[in-house]
């Protein structure tokens, strides 16, 4: 049932939701009315399992009415492909981001070690030329330090 959160009033009692992790579940192991909906969700060949599906539980016969309805449906298939690249599109560019963000860590995570080297062999006194070529830095960046 439905809540609002805040002062715990129900808000509906027609409805349920029913959160399925569908790895996790075998066949009839579920309540009738549940194990239609995974057959569903799991079958191989979903047009061919839908009429066992609907035998079991007359009220599937929509469930199989609105899904023949969608894939015929140029307009809503088309929505639905453009969503997924979108969400696809969303999803490689967050990994590329991702990516970057690590490169960009790692660089200045060496670029703060050749600091902290840089800034231990300048105390100890070696030149800025052989400081330079043992950490990258250039002359000018060791000179500041």
């Amino acid at each position: 049932m439905l809540y609002e959160m805040n002062n715990k009033k129900l808000l509906t009692d027609h409805l349920q939701i029913h959160i399925i992790e569908l790895k996790k579940f075998k066949k009839n192991i579920l309540t009738k009315d549940l194990n239609c909906w995974l057959k569903m969700f799991t079958s191989k060949n979903l047009e061919a399992s839908m009429s066992e599906i609907v035998k079991e539980k007359t009220i599937m016969e929509e469930v199989q009415k609105k899904y023949n309805n969608f894939v015929k449906s140029k307009l809503m298939m088309m929505e639905y492909e453009k969503k997924e690249a979108y969400l696809y599109g969303n999803q490689i560019m967050l990994d590329e981001e991702r990516r970057l963000g690590r490169e960009e860590g790692r660089e200045e995570g060496e670029k703060n070690k050749a600091i902290s080297i840089a800034k231990s062999l300048k105390k100890s006194g070696l030149d800025a030329k052989f400081i330079s070529d043992n950490t990258g830095l250039s002359i000018e960046e060791i000179n500041k330090l």
